[in-house]
């Protein structure tokens, strides 16, 4: 029946029990700026109502599993100022009622997929210290409400979209160097 878990900056530590993914109705989980370690439990990943997840600043390693693209609710993607690696998998393209999309400091690597195009409402993306390579696909020229793209520090390489430019109308911080 838990709807919020809030127990940031509580010095909590060790691994997310995997007993959690029986939180059916669970929206908001919010557990950053903890001790935290090992990897995300991938019964989360069942939890069909999240709209906030955030364990940025933590110890967290492992990949990001598919079984993200269950989460078509989420609007807050923060799992910054971890050692994750591994790629973004495509099926954060169902992402399509995100704000925030934070995956900083971490040693993710590859290109960024295309389908995060679906993210129209998204106006924070911080994927900056990580290892992504690859050009900026044409698709982001959808995220139309972004205000702070932060991708430097990567292995970006080739131009940027054009469709950036007109799309973009919003965007107050935009960094790119590598």
């Amino acid at each position: 029946r838990i709807s919020t878990f809030d127990a940031f900056r509580t010095e909590l530590s060790g691994t997310l029990p995997t007993e959690i993914g029986a939180w059916v109705r669970i929206r908001n989980f919010n557990a950053f700026s903890n001790a935290l370690s090992g990897t995300l439990p991938t019964e989360v990943f069942g939890w069909t109502r999240i709209s906030q997840f955030s364990v940025n600043d933590n110890e967290l390693m492992g990949t990001l599993c598919t079984e993200v693209g269950g989460w078509s609710t989420l609007t807050v993607f923060r799992i910054d100022e971890n050692e994750l690696s591994g790629t973004l998998p495509t099926e954060i393209g169902v992402f399509t009622q995100l704000t925030q999309f934070r995956v900083n400091n971490n040693m993710l690597m590859g290109t960024l997929p295309t389908q995060v195009g679906a993210w129209t409402t998204v106006s924070v993306v911080h994927m900056h210290i990580n290892a992504l390579s690859g050009v900026l696909p044409t698709e982001i020229g959808a995220w139309v409400a972004a205000l702070e793209v932060f991708a430097f520090n990567n292995a970006l390489s080739g131009t940027l979209p054009t469709e950036i430019g007109a799309g973009w109308t919003a965007i107050d911080e935009l960094y790119l160097h590598n």
